[in-house]
């Protein structure tokens, strides 16, 4: 049982004197591949009366829990952690490090229609990095902390 005080913490998978992160959210891939197995089942009951439609649906299903399953099993690749330093974002296929004196600014954004932090760099050159809401704190909380953070650490 928590206390009042303790559910008002930021929910982080674990916080030390200069480091905080945020790992991905499970739900949404473990759902996805709960449905996958659903269609796949669907496709194996279709393949009787209809083989090309199941092995259609078979496959949709398999590249479903392909693309996943290492995130259901393993969220703690993908990850935002700060520290005094920087920040680091990463996926199951990099990491990318930034410095605070790398950053320009940090902005809420939409791509594909969905909310993001978009950040934005010193250098003009390099690309707008986007983190995407899917991790264990709400969108806003990461957002505020990464400002807070910036203002701390930052220039």
């Amino acid at each position: 049982m928590t206390s009042p005080s303790e559910a008002a913490l930021p929910r982080v998978e674990f916080m030390q004197a200069e480091r905080i992160v945020f790992s991905a959210n499970r739900l949404r891939a473990i759902t996805t591949c709960t449905l996958a197995v659903m269609v796949g089942a669907l496709g194996v009951w279709a393949m009787f009366d209809h083989p090309i439609s199941g092995v259609i649906l078979l496959t949709v299903a398999a590249g479903v829990i392909m693309v996943s399953l290492p995130k259901a099993v393993s969220p703690r690749s993908i990850y935002v952690q700060l520290d005094s330093s920087g920040f680091e974002v990463a996926s199951p296929r990099d990491k990318d490090r930034v410095r605070w004196h790398d950053v320009a600014q940090i902005r809420r954004g939409f791509y594909n229609d969905r909310p993001v932090i978009e950040i934005q760099y010193v250098d003009e050159l390099a690309t707008l990095r986007r983190i995407h809401d899917r991790y264990n704190a709400p969108l806003d909380e990461i957002f505020a902390t990464l400002n807070e953070w910036r203002a701390r650490h930052g220039r």
